[in-house]
């Protein structure tokens, strides 16, 4: 699996990031079931902290909808 750095998780769109988030959870628990015990410890470790990345991600993208929702709601509507 490719490594993402932040700036490149903060470009992919919705659909992307969706994609590898789901591509690196059933990763993880495939490594739990096919490697020796410290070869599994390494990979699950660096997959965990990809995994982390990614929901770190999409948590923020979630807040930011939220929140422009939010401001939305406080805008005066016109009338045209």
């Amino acid at each position: 699996m490719r490594i993402y750095d932040i700036d490149n998780l903060a470009m992919m769109n919705d659909y992307e990031l969706e994609k590898v988030f789901r591509t690196c959870r059933s990763k993880i628990k495939s490594e739990n079931i096919s490697k020796s015990r410290a070869a599994k410890r390494e990979a699950i470790g660096k997959l965990e902290t990809e995994y982390c990345y990614i929901k770190r991600e999409l948590e923020i993208r979630d807040a930011r909808r939220k929140a422009h929702q939010e401001y939305l709601t406080t805008l005066p509507r016109k009338n045209y």
